[in-house]
């Protein structure tokens, strides 16, 4: 009898446990570049009717191996959605097949998910052969092409032009040229227009008769649809300039200049970028431009002293386009080199003396050049200079202790390699006077993470004490270079004698972070005494940081955060600390590391003082606010060989101008080199400068993986924040609810700000596309 309970029992199961099966789709045939195909796929007991139209579908394509036909993603949402469950059995589906799709037998993929928590529990389901795509009834190609010649006809030779757009109406299909400038669309029989489409990031302009061609396939090929294309610059004069250079140049156009209100008229910037390896990523602002007709501006350009050489293309941006003329410039060595030394005037007599320190971290000035240079720990810095008339004076920062006891400037007529442009210092600031500061490295969780402790004298006398770092006790303390003195509790001790004024000197640590979301603290200090042992100057600094198991080794800090988590909401007499971080995760030694960091219009350059750093630095500030941190010789290991000794820092702290909008936001973003490879770009910090903090800040909602929305529901502004660590540029759209884009916002930052205008309330869809790695991110806020 039991058994015969477990036989019925097992039958019930297996009958009442219906099988889920994808089973075809309706119609089962659609030709190349056939556009809004109105289909039914067909299953059994597979799809689920819920609030939204997709039901528990996430993903549907047609897929012939390689080649893959989309018909719905979830994360590429777009309103209505594609795709509309109408019972278990059966959706319907609209898509379009592209006139590039390869013609044969196509299997249709389904993808299944929780619909209440999409992107959970996925299930694929396949019907092999669902489907066949024919051949189209002709096809229209052609060729774009840089056009040399400028004759209007593609000649060979002629470079050809990739990822240029083209359209297709009134289909309104849009189509890019591949890597020989080729166009190839499949299409049914009509008539059709064909036009090329301009692109922001380089704007060409037509120099082929048509704008776009008329034309009707009727049961065949249409070919040789070209269009010809040319820069928008013509020349630069002088196209030659060297390191250190202030360039007054002229820029010569194809009509594209506009007078207006301004000196500068429609130009709304301009730079120069490197062409060529190791630094294909370096660019130059202008430091001015000016009309002068519509064919002709005068461009002004700081060339930095750590600018590489080579050959520059030119980027001039109107309207919002961009456009070039490669090979504009060629920066080459300056014609001098000017010198000097920095140093500790220990018996104030206005000379360097043999034994005196050197001071690092001094701001130097050069005029007419107007470029900066910043004295390394040897006490050194160094100039490009043209030949003539020059000053150059020391820059005094309104918080530095540094007084001169030496001329404040050298007037002089350059006739070629010069030194002996020093200067000496003695401190303001009370004997025994120190400064520290703790450098963390990057906070892994369960790594043994270096860290730098960097410690100064910042008074005129010989210092000695203790340096000392408390740490929190979910940390394991593992070594030191050097190694500690004496250890008590969670506290670690270096004893340290003979530190001369001025002179830094740097401990290393290395702990064992606990795992991810805990939270670690370091209190790192310094305690001076005299020669009786008795405590003279203290000073200690406490940091707390979050643990992560995913770091990018090469990233930016700013300190203070700020208030917020999207808006950062930083005081505007505070000064700002950055900390950029580098890793060499290459397979060599690295034997130059080069960081370039342009500074924000809203900080005060004069202001900006070298806090600390791994190694020896050359620091020079050009008049394009570009700060360049030059680390030569290096000879960074690489994070395979000798991983604790593949990192490198440098710390700088500059403060708000005096007179800012309230509020004022911050951003910044490091470039970082090694050797001859392409740049690093970091991560962007930003604070927002206001009087004062503001009280009862709403919490920031995420609404999508790693994209933020403050503060949902909003009134009349929001704020969108997002990971953007290599400055791509960002397009955002939103969507109303019946599917019409009502506004579009650009950002090459990682924060986006949306003004309500005549929006209304509701429930509004927004998609995130990164353009140049295609990623999007998508999800729903509201306006009250």
């Amino acid at each position: 009898m039991k058994k015969l309970y477990l036989i019925i029992a097992s039958i019930f199961i297996c009958c009442s446990l219906q099988a889920q099966t994808l089973n075809g789709i309706i119609p089962n045939t659609g030709t190349v570049g056939q556009q809004n195909l109105n289909t039914t796929i067909t299953a059994t007991n597979l799809f689920q009717v819920v609030g939204s139209p997709q039901g528990n579908i996430y993903e549907a394509i047609l897929r012939q191996g390689a080649n893959v036909i989309p018909i719905y993603d979830y994360q590429m949402f777009g309103w209505p959605p594609s795709v509309n469950v109408l019972d278990p059995d059966n959706a319907t589906a609209v898509f379009s097949i592209p006139g590039t799709a390869v013609t044969g037998l196509y299997d249709l993929e389904l993808t299944t998910t929780d619909p209440f928590f999409p992107g959970s529990n996925l299930q694929l389901y396949t019907a092999t052969g669902a489907f066949t795509v024919s051949p189209p009834d002709g096809y229209i190609s052609g060729k774009v092409y840089l056009d040399q010649n400028e004759n209007g006809i593609y000649d060979v030779g002629e470079s050809p032009l990739a990822n240029q757009s083209l359209t297709i109406q009134p289909s309104n299909i849009n189509i890019q040229t591949d890597a020989n400038g080729d166009y190839n669309l499949g299409v049914s029989n009509g008539n059709y227009t064909v036009t090329w489409i301009s692109n922001f990031s380089h704007k060409y302009l037509l120099s082929s008769d048509s704008a776009a061609f008329n034309i009707t396939v009727n049961s065949s090929n249409v070919s040789g649809l070209d269009f010809g294309l040319v820069d928008g610059l013509t020349s630069l004069a002088p196209s030659v300039a060297f390191q250190g250079d202030v360039l007054n140049a002229n820029v010569t156009s194809r009509l594209l200049f506009l007078s207006g209100a301004n000196p500068w008229g429609n130009i709304s910037s301009g730079y120069i970028r490197l062409t060529t390896s190791p630094f294909s990523q370096y660019n130059i602002t202008t430091s001015s431009f000016q009309h002068i007709d519509s064919s002709n501006a005068q461009l002004l350009f700081n060339i930095p002293l750590a600018a590489p050489t080579g050959v520059y293309d030119l980027v001039i941006r109107i309207n919002n386009f961009s456009y070039f003329l490669p090979g504009a410039l060629t920066i080459t060595l300056p014609p001098s080199y000017l010198t000097g030394h920095c140093f500790f005037d220990a018996n104030n007599n206005g000379l360097f003396d043999l034994g005196e320190s050197p001071v690092g971290g001094a701001t130097m000035f050069l005029t007419p050049e107007l470029s900066y240079a910043v004295s390394n720990s040897s006490g050194d810095y160094q100039f490009g200079a043209r030949l003539g008339s020059h000053v150059l004076s020391f820059n005094s920062q309104p918080t530095s202790y540094m007084t001169l006891t030496t001329q404040p400037s050298y007037s002089f007529t350059n006739t070629g390699n010069q030194g002996g442009f020093d200067f000496g210092f003695r401190s303001s600031l009370p004997d025994y006077n120190c400064a520290i500061s703790f450098n963390p490295g990057f906070m892994r969780c369960f790594q043994t993470v270096t860290s730098t402790i960097v410690y100064t004298n910042t008074s005129n006398v010989v210092c000695q004490g203790k340096v000392y770092l408390a740490h929190s006790s979910n940390t394991v303390f593992s070594s030191s270079v050097p190694v500690s003195s004496s250890t008590s509790g969670d506290t670690i001790f270096w004893d340290f004698s003979n530190l001369q004024p001025f002179e830094s000197r740097q401990i290393t640590v290395a702990f064992t972070n606990p795992g991810a979301g805990s939270t670690v603290s370091f209190k790192s200090g310094i305690q001076v005494v005299d020669g009786s042992s008795v405590v003279q100057f203290e000073d200690t600094s406490t940091t707390p940081f979050s643990i992560r198991c995913a770091y990018d080794p090469n990233d930016k800090a700013v300190f203070p955060e700020g208030v917020d988590d999207v808006m950062h909401y930083t005081l505007m007499t505070d000064p700002l600390e950055y900390l950029i971080r580098f890793q060499n995760t290459g397979n060599d030694t690295a034997f130059t590391v080069y960081i370039r960091d342009t500074i924000d219009v809203s900080l005060d350059l004069a202001s900006l003082e070298v806090l600390a750093s791994s190694h020896s630095v050359q620091t020079e500030v050009d008049s394009n606010r570009a700060v360049v941190f030059m680390f030569a010789n290096i000879m960074l290991a690489d994070s395979v060989v000798d991983e604790p000794h593949s990192h490198g820092f440098v710390r700088y702290r500059i403060q708000p101008n005096a007179i800012l909008i309230d509020p004022t936001v911050v951003e910044n973003t490091a470039y970082i080199y090694f050797d001859f490879n392409p740049a690093v770009v970091t991560n962007t910090t930003w604070n927002t400068l206001v009087q004062v903090i503001p009280v009862g800040i709403s919490e920031s909602i995420q609404v999508d993986e790693g994209v933020f929305f403050y503060p949902n529901p909003m009134d009349e502004k929001g704020y969108f924040s997002f990971e953007n660590t290599r400055s791509e540029r960002m397009l955002m759209e939103l969507f109303d609810v019946k599917g019409q884009r009502v506004s579009v916002l650009e950002s090459n930052g990682s924060f986006m700000e949306l003004n309500r205008k005549q929006l209304a309330s509701g429930l509004y869809m927004f998609r995130l596309i990164n353009t140049q790695s295609g990623k999007v991110n998508s999800g729903k806020i509201s306006i009250r």
